[in-house]
């Protein structure tokens, strides 16, 4: 699986209007396209930063030309820039279909570029299970853009307590990580907006093993 992270940055007093018109056009488009494995919208009201992630069984289908047509369009509304990541979903767990209002953190990785075949499992088969195993986040997941050398662990809590409790366990992973090539650099939080029904379907814990 792979995922589009489309981040909007915008006019702040137009962040609800963004939301609004990527919830009322950009999910229809999304969940009705070949390949989809549905969308996420989640924002930081207080910057007016939106981001759009849709997650696709190939990287192709998400620059289908109405797709494309629907991100030029939230652009102008935005009056800013819109940005895209493309990463590879490595590795997910899904506990729980979140609600509007969940916090969502985007912990930004760089991995060894000489050691990936150390970092990846790394984040794959020792981070994310026991990450997983924190108050129980109603969603994780590792992103991995290897080209780039670069990863981003993102989770997503119910509620401000749930994320604040696990922060101790979450400090004792990114100081392991730094034995295996990783390095947590960044830490963004933001708000759930929406989210597709269901994640993906049928899938509780996915978890790529280890070795070749």
């Amino acid at each position: 699986m792979h995922v589009r992270m489309n981040t909007i940055f915008g006019d702040r007093d137009k962040t609800a209007a963004v939301l609004d018109y990527i919830e009322g056009r950009d999910r229809a488009v999304v969940e009705a396209a070949l390949g989809t494995g549905g969308l996420a919208t989640y924002a930081d009201w207080d910057s007016g930063v939106v981001v759009a992630a849709s997650y696709w069984d190939e990287p192709a289908h998400s620059s289908e030309a109405v797709l494309t047509e629907v991100r030029r369009d939230v652009e102008l509304l935005a009056g800013g820039t819109v940005t895209a990541e493309q990463y590879e979903v490595t590795a997910r767990v899904w506990h729980s279909r979140p609600g509007r209002g969940a916090v969502v953190l985007l912990h930004g990785v760089q991995l060894e570029s000489a050691r990936l075949d150390d970092a990846v499992p790394f984040l794959n088969g020792v981070l994310l299970p026991e990450l997983a195993q924190c108050e129980r986040p109603c969603i994780a997941e590792i992103l991995v853009d290897r080209d780039s050398s670069s990863a981003v662990v993102l989770t997503v809590w119910e509620n401000e307590h749930v994320a604040g409790d696990a922060s101790p366990a979450v400090e004792a992973l990114r100081a392991r990580g730094v034995e295996h090539g990783v390095k947590f650099v960044t830490t963004t939080r933001y708000t759930l907006f929406g989210v597709s029904q269901g994640g993906v379907p049928g899938v509780e814990l996915w978890l790529p093993p280890l070795g070749p």
